[in-house]
């Protein structure tokens, strides 16, 4: 699901490119596909393939985590926390979508049988 999601967000935000009807094209596909989406993609037909061995499936899932974490912690550390908002609001509406979310994930777990 990451790939449609990330093409459609990209190309609702895309910009024209001057000249030639081949090139705006051309231009607006190459902004279109974020590397990371074709690097993902590439790898994933490589382990699909078989050509990553299993052996080095306990390393790869460390990295992963190692990097997922970085890359949270980065999210995180960039927030102005003087910029966010006060108040009781956040807090009500943090509580809410978990609530909508655990019930949606319930829901959907209960009709499928999972």
């Amino acid at each position: 699901m990451i790939v449609p999601i990330c093409v459609g967000l990209a190309a609702s935000r895309g910009k024209v490119v001057p000249g030639p009807r081949s090139l705006r094209r051309l231009a607006g596909q190459a902004r279109v596909v974020p590397a990371f989406l074709i690097a993902f993609l590439v790898l994933a037909a490589v382990n699909g393939a078989g050509a990553i061995p299993l052996s080095s499936d306990h390393a790869l899932s460390r990295t992963a985590t190692l990097l997922i974490t970085v890359a949270l912690a980065g999210v995180g550390l960039s927030i102005d926390l003087g910029g966010l908002p006060h108040g009781t609001e956040p807090l009500v509406l943090g509580a809410a979508l978990w609530v909508t979310v655990g019930a949606t994930s319930l829901a959907l777990q209960s009709l499928t049988g999972l």
